[in-house]
């Protein structure tokens, strides 16, 4: 499948809200509607999302991310989600290629994302991308749920990817 990124826009957002929604995450940290609406739209006003598109410009999922969000310094993925019918066919780790490509070009050394600790299979997505866990924090983002920080060093610059 061929993939292009782009910065998200708003024909985009109920999309990205269909990829969180019906998501691990999703389904435990944002399961009001009105809420996980106007988060995305926070990231279309910020242009910190950027999609997936197929050759039909159809949006298949997102990351969010932000440089120098992580301790100051390092790139962070704030959301990350792909739409149901698109998992494990390559979107997900096309938008992760993408975002370490641009923090490569930013001269980042390192990224950092966190992922909870009920979601197992984002973890191990992670880890087979050669993220080590960090760090484990209790009740970070929603009571009862650990986050486990996890970061990735980085090599040169591959030039895969532009930003949109």
């Amino acid at each position: 499948m061929e993939l292009t990124m782009d910065i998200i826009r708003p024909e985009h957002l109920e999309d990205c809200c269909e990829a969180l929604r019906d998501s691990d995450l999703g389904r435990t940290y944002f399961t009001q509607e009105e809420k996980l609406y106007n988060l995305i739209q926070e990231g279309i006003d910020k242009q910190e999302i950027r999609v997936a598109l197929d050759q039909e410009g159809r949006c298949l999922g997102f990351i969010w991310f932000t440089f120098g969000a992580a301790f100051y310094r390092f790139p962070y993925v704030r959301i990350f989600a792909v739409k149901n019918d698109y998992r494990s066919q390559g979107a997900g780790g096309f938008l992760m290629d993408c975002f370490e490509e641009l923090s490569r070009q930013r001269q980042a050394g390192k990224v950092f994302l966190t992922v909870a600790e009920f979601n197992l299979r984002a973890k191990k997505f992670y880890e087979d991308r050669d993220y080590v866990e960090a760090a484990r924090i209790p009740d970070l983002f929603h009571d009862g749920h650990a986050e486990f920080v996890m970061m990735k060093t980085l090599e040169r610059s591959t030039g895969v990817c532009h930003d949109g």
